[in-house]
């Protein structure tokens, strides 16, 4: 395999991992049409009940350490960017 070879299969391997798959795209568009229709508290309120939840997987890594050494609530929150609408 030459070197353009590698770059180009390791570009599409990163474009495969960054680009969600059909079901998570079905997702964000539904999260988005419910966005759409939220008022102000309803989305100070999914906003509270998401930290809440982050909270308490972050509290879950943290009692794990010996599974998830790395953990920060950075991590979490950039998984979560994966799954929500642009």
């Amino acid at each position: 395999m030459t070197m353009k070879q590698k770059g180009d299969q390791t570009e599409k391997e990163n474009d495969e991992i960054i680009r969600p798959g059909l079901q998570a795209r079905f997702k964000q568009a539904q999260h988005k049409i419910l966005e759409e229709n939220f008022s102000s508290e309803d989305r100070d309120q999914e906003k509270e009940r998401e930290l809440q939840a982050l909270a308490g997987v972050m509290k879950l890594l943290q009692d794990r350490k010996d599974l998830f050494p790395e953990s920060s609530m950075d991590d979490l929150k950039q998984q979560l960017n994966l799954y929500r609408t642009q």
